[in-house]
């Protein structure tokens, strides 16, 4: 980031002068990609700060541990409120006298989120007070969700949405096995919808910042914990492939609407990793038979589930026609779906291999037109797997398949470059 806001500080004033663009908008577009650059040069010191707020805090926690069992129940309700009142003149500190500090912000949110967790399961021991581990959990984000606002924490934001996810995978849980508990469900959806305002401002305001990467990367590994018992249904022993697949697809959409194609590639979390897991089924479908009778449903969920999915696909499919070269990453649930509505299990493997190599094929042609070394590196990967897979289920020889390995790899080595020269020229 660095470079290009040199590169744009310097042009900028030579556009003012030849009325390319007024001073005003020239003034936006500095501070606009200023205050990017600002946060992202200011994330390893937010992540020392972080860090050792949280070693504190577990550090604390660790010396009453030891000492647990020496101590009366006056001194451990008093060790709470004075741990709450070291915490809250912290956060006052920080407030007062380091307003545009994002280190000391998320420090002090973090030691005053610990001291939170600390104080509730102290008190909940000391006073042998009804409830569960859930109950904590419940009253812990309550409290702690006006400290993520007050200081725009995203380290606070990131350790919420651990209980969080737990909370819900706990009711989906119990709503699949028919015993829901509702006045819990309720409650447990109003603190996600608060985290999720959170996340949206914070996607808003900060799309490319380096903490949305953080929050995004938790954010799909949550919400694919929250349903694993509706995507892996506890009946099952086998692998639902449809349903893992169809979850990445809603992902993957849903990150090519977030941010552009031109973008960094490592700040696309929702499409790198939907997109390797969809790769991962596609190939292991490839390499193995047996998952093909592993098509399992689970009817509470699926039906919404796959009416998501077509939604989004029909918006793709609307609104980013200039990413049609990837369209078997969204098309791979329909292909699956179609694979087990028609019980087309013999030819399955056929279909699966074909439709890979179509797929890495429509890769590397549109990035050669598109001058995209990653698109094409992409496709060439894809295809490099699956002949390598087919070379290992054939019946030649060790010697025939390394010689013949030898011999594709130089192959694609000079595609390869081949490919780069031509996106170069063509750049």
């Amino acid at each position: 980031m660095r470079e290009p806001f040199q590169w744009l500080e310097k042009e900028l004033p030579i556009w003012v002068k030849k009325t390319l663009i007024t001073k005003e908008n020239a003034d936006i577009l500095l501070n606009m990609y200023k205050s990017e650059r600002s946060e992202n040069s200011k994330i390893p010191f937010i992540i020392l700060a972080a860090f050792g707020s949280l070693l504190i805090g577990i550090g604390i926690i660790s010396i009453f541990a030891y000492n647990w069992d020496e101590l009366s129940r006056h001194v451990k309700g008093g060790a709470v409120i004075l741990l709450l009142i070291i915490s809250q003149c912290c956060a006052f500190w920080a407030k007062r006298y380091k307003p545009n500090s994002l280190a000391a912000s998320e420090a002090v949110s973090i030691f005053w989120f610990l001291s939170f967790g600390c104080s509730l399961a102290v008190i909940g021991q000391v006073y042998n007070l009804d409830g569960n581990l859930n109950d904590l959990l419940r009253v812990l984000v309550l409290l702690s969700l006006p400290i993520m606002y007050l200081f725009n924490s995203r380290g606070v934001g990131i350790l919420l949405f651990v209980p969080i996810t737990f909370l819900m995978y706990t009711n989906i849980g119990e709503l699949l096995a028919q015993m829901p508990k509702v006045p819990e469900i309720f409650f447990d959806t109003f603190l996600l919808f608060a985290w999720l305002l959170f996340y949206i401002s914070h996607l808003k305001n900060n799309l490319r910042a380096n903490s949305t990467i953080f929050l995004n990367l938790i954010f799909i590994i949550g919400v694919f914990l929250m349903l694993i018992p509706a995507i892996v249904p506890y009946y099952s022993h086998s692998f639902p492939i449809l349903n893992i697949t169809a979850f990445a697809a809603i992902f993957w959409i849903l990150g090519v609407f977030l941010y552009g194609e031109k973008e960094k590639f490592y700040i696309r979390v929702f499409e790198i990793l939907s997109k390797l897991a969809i790769f991962a089924i596609l190939l292991v479908s490839c390499a193995s038979k047996r998952l093909y009778n592993s098509y399992i449903l689970s009817e509470e969920f699926f039906y919404p589930f796959i009416a998501v999915f077509i939604i989004l696909f029909l918006l793709f499919c609307m609104y980013k026609r200039q990413r049609f070269d990837e369209l078997m990453i969204p098309l791979s649930p329909l292909l699956l779906l179609a694979v087990f509505y028609f019980y087309m299990y013999d030819q399955a493997f056929l279909i699966f291999n074909i439709y890979i190599l179509i797929g890495g094929l429509a890769m590397i042609v549109s990035a050669a037109r598109k001058a995209d070394i990653a698109l094409a590196n992409q496709g060439i990967i894809l295809i490099a797997i699956l002949i390598a897979i087919r070379f290992f289920d054939s019946d030649l020889s060790f010697l025939l398949k390394g010689c013949a390995f030898i011999v594709i790899g130089i192959l694609f080595l000079i595609l390869n470059v081949i490919m780069k020269k031509y996106i170069k020229d063509k750049r």
